[in-house]
């Protein structure tokens, strides 16, 4: 039996084009803090089902900014489809009166947990402390024929003073569905040398500007919460690699090895530049 043949993309912007956005908005235009350090972790499972993308990060205050003075919600976009709710409860309203407002199709809702790890717990793979608050995350799309186009995802996370801890970093959860997608190819590739399959993994992109995120951004973009220049990866890592061969990795300068922490696991990271 062949294994499932992957290429693995990941996105890192140094200087995002115009089409591009850092996906974290503030509540207020103009922010005065940054997202730092932040770490995007992307599991794959060798079924090529559900991934689940683990965001963890701090807030960075500007000098002589202390941590009540950036107090507000969060809000993340992600293009992609969020497979299913991992808090019990519904998501706040104002999510749907949002999106539906400006013309999107709230096509589900729902609440995901929220946790926070301290210093010495990551890269270790402890799941970190569940919080009290809960992100409520709502996946829409365009109205009409275009809701063919895609999906996107809009996340509220709820303030807390854990999100600019020095020696911790909050954890948001994502089950996604449709990160994994076939590469196009002839029936005749596909009969000799099997089905290719992509994943693509970032941060700070919106996707094209014909999937709903891009209006959404757009309308929001003065409330961009940039990458502060702190240490910060994108990691996918690849369970059951015995039988889920990695056959390309883009940019070059991304790096892969087994895992220390997980048998039979690859990694692929790649250091994310500011913004």
């Amino acid at each position: 039996m062949r294994r499932p043949l992957l290429l693995a993309a990941l996105l890192a912007l140094a200087a995002p084009p115009a089409s591009h956005a850092q996906v974290f908005l503030a509540s207020t235009p103009h922010p005065d803090f940054s997202i730092g350090p932040l770490f995007v972790v992307a599991n794959v499972r060798s079924d090529l089902s559900t991934v689940t993308v683990n965001v963890s990060f701090s807030l960075t205050p500007r000098p002589n900014r202390r941590v009540e003075d950036i107090a507000q919600d969060l809000y993340l976009l992600w293009p992609a489809e969020v497979a299913e709710s991992t808090a019990p409860g519904d998501a706040d309203p104002a999510l749907t009166r949002f999106l539906e407002a400006r013309g999107f199709t709230v096509v589900r809702t729902g609440r995901l947990t929220l946790r926070t790890r301290d210093r010495m717990q990551l890269g270790t793979g402890v799941p970190g402390e569940l919080i009290g608050e809960v992100a409520s995350y709502a996946t829409f799309v365009r109205p009409g024929p275009a809701s063919l186009l895609g999906t996107g995802t809009y996340v509220k996370i709820p303030w807390t003073p854990k999100m600019a801890y020095l020696l911790s970093v909050m954890t948001l959860g994502l089950p996604l569905r449709g990160l994994v997608t076939p590469k196009a190819a002839t029936w005749v590739s596909e009969t000799f040398w099997g089905r290719r399959w992509i994943i693509t993994a970032g941060y700070g992109d919106v996707g094209s500007l014909v999937l709903p995120l891009y209006p959404l951004y757009f309308e929001r973009r003065a409330n961009v919460v940039h990458l502060a220049r702190e240490f910060s990866l994108v990691i996918v890592n690849f369970a059951d690699s015995d039988h889920l061969h990695i056959d390309e990795i883009s940019p070059a300068s991304a790096s892969r090895r087994q895992s220390r922490l997980r048998a039979s696991t690859e990694l692929v990271s790649l250091t994310l530049s500011p913004s």
